[in-house]
């Protein structure tokens, strides 16, 4: 009965659902929040730490476990919904990686992929400028995203945990988000071992869809 009920709120008024499985429970978990409030009028945005664990292949087994969900569920089936699996390249094989991103991008699959290498951190370089500069490390990535951040915004963090602990990091990058998807665009990204990133082809999917229903209300 209570599916019965939930299905029957969810067409009164259908959400599109993007439902994300993150690796980690800080840095882009705090970004996505941020996504979150900027959709929440046409989407409905989720957030979860795997709980499978949190290398690439855990990350992807829980995805796959939350759509399976889904599937039975029936409620997003109208307006649809996509799982996103969340991770970085980090120690993961880049074998599982291209293996995930392949799976992922297959159509039908309501599965997608935001993979950064080689942090999460590059993606918000993008927001900036459009680089596809090779980092010797993660550590070197963060400290110039950070740099960027304190010449570029006035945001001063006085070390990497502190940076990685900011809730409201969406707050002071939220309106360069085009900009990023942008400047992701405007570059080629030939292997995930390399630096590239994933990111720009979910956001920019959202804001399209987010933009559609708004024309549509307006009508």
């Amino acid at each position: 009965m209570a599916r019965r009920q939930n299905k029957l709120v969810q067409n009164s008024y259908p959400k599109k659902l993007y439902h994300f499985v993150c690796e980690d429970k800080e840095s882009a978990v705090h970004y996505l929040a941020g996504i979150k409030r900027k959709y929440a009028k046409h989407i409905v945005v989720n957030i979860e730490h795997s709980a499978k664990g949190t290398n690439a292949t855990a990350v992807q087994k829980a995805a796959e476990a939350t759509r399976d969900e889904l599937q039975k569920d029936e409620l997003f089936d109208d307006a649809g919904y996509e799982v996103i699996s969340c991770f970085d390249k980090d120690k993961n094989d880049i074998a599982d990686i291209k293996e995930i991103l392949r799976k992922n991008n297959s159509a039908g699959s309501h599965m997608q992929t935001l993979y950064n290498s080689p942090c999460y951190e590059y993606w918000l370089i993008l927001h900036f400028q459009a680089t596809a500069a090779e980092y010797t490390s993660s550590k070197q990535c963060i400290k110039e995203c950070m740099r960027l951040l304190k010449d570029k915004c006035g945001k001063n963090y006085q070390d990497e945990a502190k940076f990685k602990a900011d809730t409201k990091i969406f707050d002071v990058l939220g309106d360069k988000l085009e900009t990023a998807i942008k400047n992701a665009q405007s570059l080629t990204f030939e292997a995930p071992e390399n630096t590239c990133t994933t990111a720009h082809t979910v956001f920019k999917e959202m804001e399209e869809y987010y933009q559609q229903k708004e024309r549509q209300e307006q009508k």
